[in-house]
């Protein structure tokens, strides 16, 4: 199952982080910022910041529980699953919230879930996660970093999405990367995005198989 931003696509409108799509509100990406200082390693990338960086933690504040969901007698897939039917059935945690989703192949299977803000801050999340904040819940993503600070002097920690364009955590450029945001990756419909089996920045194709 998807991350909980990916989920939010069909339920909330959410800020784009980056030119990306589906990514952390505008407020809990963690003091997300475009600035004209230089990479200070001179990456394979021209030497500018990326248009998107998180230079600092912030403090989310909790996601608004919304009007309860209105689930539709029909039009979900096969695969989908309901764990509640109204906000009263989701109390794992406090202000619990039961949203709806429709079926929408291949990220989503369709249904309700019981969501819950994990984290206000990111000392919240395990090592390693960072705090995201969203209109439907506040949610720790992994990555390598949390602020610039954490990718080493005049380096950057950027919000980066899968293949779906969703957004999937916060990761390091590193002196390899081949890209610094989706400007330089051409109007082809190519991303510039954090590879794991790589671990660098590149361009790539941005669609669902």
């Amino acid at each position: 199952m998807r991350r909980l931003i990916s989920l939010g696509v069909a339920a909330a409108a959410i800020v784009a982080c980056g030119g990306v799509a589906q990514g952390p509100t505008s407020n809990g990406g963690g003091g997300d910022a475009a600035t004209d200082a230089p990479l200070s390693d001179g990456g394979a990338h021209d030497a500018r910041a990326p248009r998107d960086h998180r230079t600092g933690s912030v403090t989310c504040s909790p996601a608004p529980v919304p009007p309860e969901p209105i689930i539709p007698d029909a039009g979900a897939g096969p695969g989908a699953k309901y764990e509640c039917r109204a906000h009263a059935d989701c109390t794992a945690q406090p202000r619990g919230r039961c949203i709806f989703f429709p079926t929408s192949p291949p990220i989503e299977a369709g249904g309700t879930r019981c969501l819950y803000d994990e984290c206000t801050t990111d000392a919240a999340c395990a090592p390693g996660k960072a705090c995201v904040c969203n209109t439907i819940a506040n949610t720790c993503y992994a990555g390598n970093c949390r602020v610039d600070a954490d990718c080493g002097a005049g380096n950057f920690c950027s919000p980066t999405v899968d293949g779906c364009r969703i957004f999937v955590g916060y990761y390091c450029h590193t002196p390899a990367d081949t890209c610094t945001d989706d400007t330089d990756c051409g109007t082809s419909g190519f991303v510039c995005s954090y590879r794991s089996d790589t671990r660098v920045w590149s361009c790539g194709p941005a669609g669902c198989a």
